[in-house]
């Protein structure tokens, strides 16, 4: 068992999934907002002709995105200010960052300014199994409607169990803020997906 170099759960075949949910067409212009090393901008560049574009503060990221997917437009900033005109992007992609900052709406209001109207936003993230229900009215209260959402524990669990078996420490890994104890984390958390549209 292993898990691809996307660090989420659900890895590349859950990106895939999402995309097709979202209805982007091929050649949309896709924001990744915390994209890391840019494993899922490419997958979906090369698959569905995105125009690819990311975003993430770690700068370590950005280079190594940079050698990855030579073709994207890559900066390093804060998610809270981005440097993009207002209704630039068709979609935004946004997997396993949400989760890592204390105040997610100052991501959402900048995502939902850099976004089209009618603009997809594709969420993934880590959140406390009974907190589904608030999780969707954080996109509600930003100007989102969302379209479709999926409960994807079995993915989470699968992702815990195999960094459990590598020795990896669980405190780094998709949400530094989430408990670190292996067994609480399969008790009290799920990975959810959110296809929202921009009001």
């Amino acid at each position: 068992m292993s898990i691809d170099a996307t660090k989420h759960p659900g890895g590349l075949n859950l990106t895939d999934r999402a995309f097709r949910l979202s209805g982007l067409p091929i050649g949309a212009v896709l924001l990744d907002v915390g994209c890391g090393e840019g494993h899922s901008l490419n997958y979906l560049a090369n698959k569905y002709g995105i125009e690819p574009y990311g975003i993430d503060i770690s700068i370590d990221a950005i280079q190594r995105a940079s050698q990855i997917i030579s073709k994207a437009n890559l900066t390093c900033a804060d998610a809270h200010f981005m440097p993009y005109e207002a209704e630039f992007f068709d979609g935004v992609i946004c997997e396993c960052a949400l989760s890592v900052v204390s105040q997610p709406s100052g991501i959402l209001s900048e995502i939902y300014r850099v976004l089209k109207p009618g603009g997809i936003l594709i969420a993934s993230d880590i959140c406390d199994a009974f907190g589904l229900d608030e999780i969707g009215k954080i996109y509600t209260d930003n100007g989102f409607n969302i379209r479709h959402f999926e409960d994807h524990k079995s993915a989470l669990i699968t992702y815990l169990s195999v960094l459990r078996m590598q020795a990896v420490d669980l405190s780094t890994e998709c949400s530094p803020t989430c408990d670190d104890d292996y067994n609480t984390r399969r008790k009290k958390q799920t990975y959810y997906l959110a296809i929202c549209q921009r009001n």
